[in-house]
């Protein structure tokens, strides 16, 4: 079937009229593309999908992990370029998973509701991609994934470890790496498994991840070996926890 999208002129209307229709994100009251003024608001687009898969929601973040193998698996297909149309996800959080994020990103108790909204059901503003309910989810899947693997999601755990874990890598540019993050994530992986959490130490992994972007400007992440990667993140992981 093909994903229904919002037009540039009905995205631009509703995104600029959220206080306007802040009742339907306060009383997580659905949009009705059927009547005015939103009829004639979603159109095919040219990207087919089997199935829209159904997401979990009583666990909170504890579910983003399975629910980022079953967007990013059902949108497999999507080139990066696709997936950075904020059009696409804001079209699929106001429509086919409206429920999710009204449940999962709540707005009753946002500070600032045109922010929160901008955010998690429009992507627009700083790192929008990975706050926005649906392109967060499909990104994360996406930043991971490696057909090589028996599991091609493996690292995801890793990623989603914690919500700082997660935030610290994909406020950096190198988690757009694939290749990079991957070997990454598989060094800090058997760091932990050797001397214990890394990514439960808040200060100490954020000044692990900045060190790696940082030497993303003078080296070339994806000619580093995953052995040079390894010994980075030990050497850090020790200097960083003041050993």
């Amino acid at each position: 079937m093909k994903v229904k999208v919002l037009t540039p002129t009905s995205y631009d209307y509703i995104s600029s009229k959220i206080d306007d229709f802040s009742e339907y994100y306060v009383e997580k009251r659905s949009f009705d593309f059927s009547v005015s003024p939103f009829v004639g608001s979603l159109v095919e687009s040219r990207i087919n999908v089997s199935s829209f898969p159904d997401l979990e929601i009583a666990n909170g973040p504890a579910d983003d992990l399975v629910n980022a193998v079953r967007i990013h698996s059902a949108f497999r297909h999507l080139t990066r370029t696709q997936a950075a149309d904020s059009r696409l996800w804001a079209s699929l959080c106001h429509s086919v998973y409206w429920d999710y994020c009204c449940n999962r990103w709540p707005c009753d108790n946002a500070v600032t509701l045109r922010t929160y909204v901008k955010e998690h059901y429009f992507a627009e503003g700083p790192r929008s991609l990975v706050r926005n309910g649906i392109a967060r989810l499909w990104w994360f899947g996406e930043a991971v994934y490696d057909s090589s693997r028996e599991n091609p999601y493996e690292l995801l755990g890793v990623l989603l470890a914690t919500a700082e874990t997660r935030q610290a890598i994909m406020e950096r540019e190198f988690w757009r790496n694939r290749e990079f993050l991957g070997r990454f994530l598989t060094s800090l992986s058997q760091v932990e498994q050797e001397a214990g959490p890394v990514h439960t130490k808040r200060k100490e992994f954020r000044a692990l991840v900045k060190s790696l972007n940082t030497l993303g400007g003078v080296q070339v992440l994806d000619m580093l070996p995953e052995q040079s990667i390894l010994s980075i993140v030990r050497k850090m992981s020790v200097e960083n926890s003041g050993g």
